[in-house]
């Protein structure tokens, strides 16, 4: 009985040592199942207790980071018997990794077979993490080495900046670095860039240039603030932005500042670290220390750069210069410029050597020598005198002189200009004509001031505003207000239209026809043999507008099946496109007004907007939130409202009491109509601007096709700064715009586009048409002629 009792107080004793160890003991079967392990070694794997260990059946397979890495381990054990010291990677249950060292022997039975492993290890995380960062330290520090001597002998900087990438991104374990110079005017972008990347990895050093050079002050904001940080922390991206970096596999580690003359010059960018953590301090002030360096190259190609340009600028100022230049000492011509040679009329080696008297009239030497020796005496520093100077073939030319006394090469001399006074006298009667020229041309354009531009976009905006509504709004004076809107229609900045409510008038549908898009065997449209659509489409009554450019053409059309007016003219134009053997209905983009929506329909008042530059917030003009649709109800008209409609679109500009004397109708009559047509929604005025004064080049067409319906509120596009025209049925959407110049269309058609993509609206690539400006050769808008086929006006004005 006490006997049994001294063995389990033995066994506690065990028990209690086994788990009191700081180190882990285990036993595992053959396949790796835990038959025995203690307590400190359940935490160090993770586990709160070793029966949680047990209880959860885990395998020690399971705890390696690499399980393939159990296998090379048993294969040493089962060699050797056992395997002392080696270090594997663990992960525990929470996902976190961990370094162990072990030792490991095998348990064998009476028979000698192989039933298991046992042994000890311990954690050694802190160990291996001090390794990696001493070895990290000393590749930084090998780094530096080699950056400082290639700075030292630096010959060519874009050779350097590869060098200094490449040893960073090394050093780092980095999978790309780059190196981003800001413009001076960071407002217009990056001025250089160079990238390195590690094999396999595609370069994005022009995504990296555009990328920063739209957050160039927010990054420079934030890096005055921190000496180096991480680029997720100081971009404020929307959640687009974020998605488009996640999108392209850009993963941002590490950004360093680099300072030239106490201002940011730009940024070294590590990216795709293995270290997405803090750096350590010594790793910190190694980057700052290689920024330093780059810095001080920057600096010293600053300085030579300046050096070599002022010298370009010296020597390029004395060659090209209008004036002759000498230098004579010991009485002989050390220097002369290609002008004076050209003056005097001979070559550089009959003049360089030679005494300059020879080249002075003889009745002017002694006014020559007294002038130089005042100069070498220092009594007069410097002064104009008026010479003859002799031609190499006889003639003399009156010349103005202006000499100072210099030190060259180590002694003194004269150095002088010499201005040929016939030359000044032809440019002077040459003056006079040019001005008297100018003073003839009037100016293409008259440029203007910030009242005018807000009074020309107000007017645009809300073309049926008074001068009064304008001058609450833009606090210009109505007075002021009245001169600047005649002065903007006198000089053509814009013209008037009177635009209808389409479905009131009985129209149901509206047809809009890209010709040469989508043109089958890409015939031009003016040699098909069926005869010229084009000329078919301009002869259909109920076309408003159409433009022709020499290889295309834009025609939109109204449609309704309920007018009776003979087969000819009810036919619409997709019947008429229809009959053609060279196009297709493709051609024809169809929107009717019970399913169609008009963001835009020719309202300009955004692109002058954007083209003039203004800041206006939206109580600065009327803002049309709601999309235009027209109203499906047709109206009845009186004969009377019938001809103040047409008349209204046929002269928009005429005010009421002019187009009464105009159409011999009361003024009181034509107001209270106007009046009534206007607040229906009948009519709406648009003022549209000559393209050129607000310094467009192209006009865009951008036709897509769509997935689903697409709306205001789902597509943030629908507010683009350079479309006056925006409409879609379910099927289709099409854009016409205008732009200020091919890269100015590229930048906002490729938002357009990206946005469509990223909300699925689209999965094709749209049809784009650009027409240059210039090349449009007709362009016609008629609203009067469409009212006055619509009511059958009998009517001459």
């Amino acid at each position: 009985m006490k006997k049994n009792q001294r063995k389990k107080q033995q066994l506690g004793d065990y028990k209690s040592l086994f788990n009191s160890l700081s180190v882990g003991i285990f036993q595992t079967d053959i396949k790796g199942n835990y038959i025995a392990m203690n307590t400190a070694g359940a935490r160090i794997l993770g586990f709160d207790s070793p029966e949680q260990l047990m209880k959860n059946r885990i395998r020690s397979s399971e705890l390696y980071a690499n399980p393939k890495e159990r296998e090379h381990v048993v294969k040493q054990i089962k060699e050797k018997g056992f395997l002392k010291d080696y270090v594997v990677k663990g992960i525990r249950p929470d996902k976190t990794t961990y370094w162990l060292s072990a030792t490991t022997n095998i348990i064998k039975d009476k028979d000698n077979n192989i039933v298991g492993y046992e042994g000890v290890f311990s954690d050694v995380t802190a160990k291996v993490k001090l390794e990696d960062n001493i070895k990290e330290i000393i590749r930084f520090k090998k780094s530096l080495m080699n950056i400082s001597s290639a700075a030292i002998s630096m010959e060519d900087y874009d050779s350097f900046l590869n060098l200094i990438l490449k040893e960073l991104g090394m050093a780092a374990g980095c999978c790309r670095a780059y190196i981003i110079e800001f413009n001076r005017d960071r407002d217009r972008g990056i001025e250089i860039g160079q990238e390195w990347t590690t094999k396999g990895i595609k370069p994005e050093i022009m995504f990296l240039k555009d990328f920063y050079a739209k957050h160039a002050q927010e990054v420079t904001r934030n890096l005055k603030k921190n000496s180096i940080i991480s680029s997720t922390s100081i971009i404020g991206v929307s959640a687009k932005e974020k998605k488009l970096l996640e999108k392209i596999g850009i993963k941002p580690a590490i950004i360093i500042p680099i300072f030239v003359k106490n201002d940011i010059h730009g940024l070294i960018g590590l990216e795709g670290s293995r270290h997405n953590k803090d750096c350590a301090n010594e790793n910190i002030k190694m980057l700052e220390t290689a920024s330093n360096i780059l810095s001080q190259v920057i600096e010293r190609k600053s300085l030579f750069e300046t050096l070599a340009e002022s010298e370009n600028k010296y020597r390029s100022l004395v060659e090209n210069s209008n004036y002759g230049i000498y230098i004579i000492q010991d009485n002989r011509i050390r220097y002369v410029n290609d002008n004076l040679v050209n003056t005097i009329g001979t070559d550089k080696k009959n003049i360089i050597g030679k005494e300059f008297l020879r080249f002075v009239h003889k009745e002017d030497i002694e006014m020559f020598l007294e002038e130089s020796a005042r100069r070498q005496s220092g009594q007069v520093p410097f002064r104009r005198y008026k010479a003859r100077l002799v031609k190499d073939d006889g003639s003399s030319i009156q010349v103005e002189i202006c000499s100072s006394f210099i030190h060259y090469n180590g002694r003194g001399a004269i150095q002088g200009t010499i201005r040929d006074m016939t030359a000044k006298q032809e440019i002077e009667k040459e003056t006079k004509k040019l001005k008297q020229i100018i003073r003839k041309i009037k100016p293409s354009s008259i440029p203007l001031t910030t009242k005018e531009k807000f009074v020309f976009y107000s007017i645009a905006k809300d073309p049926f505003s008074r001068d009064k509504d304008i001058s609450l709004k833009t606090g210009v004076p109505i007075s002021t207000i009245s001169a600047i809107r005649n002065r903007l229609r006198k000089e053509g900045y814009y013209t008037e239209v009177i635009i209808p409510d389409f479905s009131k008038l009985g129209f149901s549908s509206l047809y809009i026809a890209l010709e040469s898009i989508g043109n089958k065997n890409n015939i031009p449209i003016k040699k098909q043999k069926d005869g010229p659509i084009t000329s078919r489409l301009e002869k259909h009554p109920n076309l408003f507008y159409s433009l022709e450019s020499n290889n295309s053409s834009v025609r939109f059309t109204l449609s309704s099946q309920d007018l009776d007016n003979g087969p000819e003219r009810n036919s619409t134009i997709k019947d008429t496109i229809s009959n053609s053997k060279h196009f297709s209905n493709d051609n024809v983009l169809h929107l009717p007004f019970r399913i169609s929506k008009f963001a835009r329909f020719f309202d300009f008042s955004y692109i002058i907007k954007n083209r003039l530059y203004l800041d206006i917030d939206a109580e600065g003009a009327v803002q049309n939130k709601e999309c235009i649709t027209f109203r499906k109800k047709k109206r009845k008209f009186t004969k009377k409202e019938k001809i103040i409609l047409y008349s209204l679109c046929r002269f928009p500009s005429l005010n009421d009491t002019k187009l009464s004397k105009k159409i011999k109708i009361p003024r009181s009559t034509i107001s209270v109509i106007k009046k009534r047509l206007i607040k229906e929604g009948m009519i709406r005025k648009s003022n549209i601007p000559v393209f050129s004064r607000i310094g467009c080049e192209l006009m865009t067409i951008v036709r897509y096709k769509l997935i689903h319906p697409i709306d205001r509120s789902t597509c943030p596009f629908m507010e683009s700064p350079f479309s006056f025209l925006i409409g879609n049925n379910k099927r289709e959407l099409i854009c016409l715009s205008l732009h200020q110049n091919y890269s100015m269309f590229k930048a906002t058609v490729q938002d357009i586009i990206n946005c469509l993509y990223d909300h699925r609206f689209i999965n094709t690539e749209p049809e784009i048409k650009i027409i240059p400006l210039e090349s449009i050769h007709e362009l016609k808008m008629d609203f009067a002629s469409l009212v006055k086929e619509r009511f059958r006006l009998d009517v001459d004005f």
